[in-house]
């Protein structure tokens, strides 16, 4: 990011370029790149960076060759444009890393507030137990070993649905239980869990649609998995652009900067099918 002196002599480049603006048929500015000179210029003044970034030479920096109105950008526009563009986002960065860090302290304060008034009040939450169980029964090893002991033997089968949504706390707690449960070879205990990777949208509150890996490899269920691709509450309009938009996330210019986890994810997606449900026939 420049200082505010280093910015000062690229603004001044910028409006010296105003002589070498492309010409039109008469020889006369081309009016659209003189606009956005123009605003380019103004926001730059005002030190609206965000203004800036958002305008049409910043914007054409991004296209493949750098451009504006089919015109391409000059090497000296370039380097003006592109010093004063990565400057700007610098500093929208930096600001948005402040806020989100004030926001962060904020909302722990409130939290630990929060937490206080709930102890003293004797409350608990049906979230708070995960969190507790993961973090404390590891150090308590006897209590740890007490309380696996009684769930296990009233647990014969653990059926896990929307497993997509299932936080690595909760399966910190769980994965003890499941895997004794798992170990047994005969059907007198079964482990048995369900979910959609492509539903997988609780990330903000600790889903880990990766747990299906891990669960498969840890409890050796790699011989006992299916998928079920065959849909039989979604019509076939549905599924099908459910199929085009999963099966070409390869090559989705939103996910550019993500293109191998794009491919890895393209790579292991199988095609969805609408069942052929027909009317019941009664026979009275």
């Amino acid at each position: 990011m420049l200082s505010p002196s280093e910015v000062v002599p690229w603004l001044e480049q910028l409006e010296a370029l105003e002589s070498a603006l492309p010409k039109n048929n008469k020889g006369q500015p081309n009016q659209n790149w003189a606009k956005a000179w123009h605003l380019a210029v103004k926001t730059l003044r005002l030190r609206d960076w965000q203004g800036f970034l958002k305008s049409g030479l910043a914007q054409a920096l991004y296209k493949k060759p750098p451009s504006y109105q089919r015109v391409e950008l000059p090497p000296n526009w370039q380097k003006v444009l592109q010093t004063l563009n990565d400057h700007a986002l610098a500093f929208e960065l930096s600001s948005l890393a402040r806020q989100t860090q004030a926001t962060f302290e904020l909302l722990q304060r409130f939290d630990q507030h929060y937490t206080r008034l709930r102890q003293a009040h004797q409350l608990m939450l049906f979230a708070d137990l995960p969190e507790l169980l993961a973090r404390r029964l590891p150090h308590i090893p006897e209590m740890q070993t007490e309380l696996y002991y009684r769930l296990d033997a009233r647990v014969q089968h653990l059926l896990l649905d929307e497993f997509q949504d299932t936080s690595l706390d909760q399966w910190q707690v769980l994965e003890p239980i499941a895997q004794e449960v798992a170990s047994v070879g005969d059907s007198s205990r079964t482990f048995f869990c369900v979910g959609d990777v492509k539903q997988a949208i609780y990330a903000w509150r600790g889903g880990c649609a990766e747990l299906f890996d891990k669960v498969t490899m840890d409890l050796h269920l790699q011989d006992h998995q299916s998928s079920l691709t065959k849909s039989y509450r979604s019509s076939e309009v549905v599924l099908e652009t459910v199929n085009q938009v999963f099966s070409g996330l390869g090559s989705n210019l939103a996910l550019a900067n993500d293109e191998e986890v794009a491919m890895n994810w393209q790579h292991r997606f199988e095609r969805h099918e609408a069942a052929k449900i027909y009317p019941a026939m009664w026979n009275w």
